[in-house]
């Protein structure tokens, strides 16, 4: 009994702690919330109100950025990411842009061979030119050629179809 009340003591003090030391750590908030104060800015008046403000905002900034809470891309860069990933199984989430937007999904893209490796009999490791590295699923007596041109797209089930050389399709999966 007396181990139960000392257990439940401890439990209800940590509990009280645990909101207060909550409210005490810093909170930057997210990037959009961020930008929203420093535009909010400008709708105070009074000169000296007006930069008491810019100067709060721009400082949450500064330490969102400085403490890698806060990443700014333009769009092109977004663009860009999110082609490095595609034939990553991701989940569903807006990675890249604002709460609420919804971002076209990239449907297929096109690059060339860099390096062919054989994976086993009638199987192969193709690294492209922009870096990603995908194995070829599907039995294939040839490799493709290094230098060829190459064409990915999406498949049924969340599968990738690669076109080497404009020849038939085979399946493929992103390895990195």
């Amino acid at each position: 009994m007396r181990h139960v009340r000392l257990t439940l003591s401890a439990i209800s003090i940590f509990a009280v702690m645990m909101p207060a030391s909550a409210q005490t750590a810093p909170s930057i908030g997210n990037g959009e919330k961020l930008i929203d104060a420093v535009t909010q800015c400008r709708a105070i008046a009074e000169s000296a109100g007006r930069l008491a403000c810019f100067d709060r905002a721009s400082s949450a900034l500064e330490a969102a950025r400085a403490g890698d809470g806060l990443a700014v891309l333009s769009r092109d860069e977004v663009v860009e990411k999110r082609r490095s990933l595609f034939g990553f199984q991701l989940p569903t989430i807006n990675l890249f842009g604002r709460s609420g937007e919804k971002m076209p999904e990239i449907q297929n893209f096109e690059s060339s061979v860099s390096t062919v490796t054989r994976s086993g009999r009638d199987r192969w490791v193709v690294r492209l030119a922009d870096g990603s590295t995908w194995r070829i699923t599907e039995p294939s007596r040839f490799p493709p050629r290094i230098g060829g041109p190459v064409k990915i797209r999406r498949a049924a089930l969340g599968t990738f179809v690669a076109s080497f050389d404009g020849d038939r399709s085979l399946r493929i999966e992103r390895l990195q």
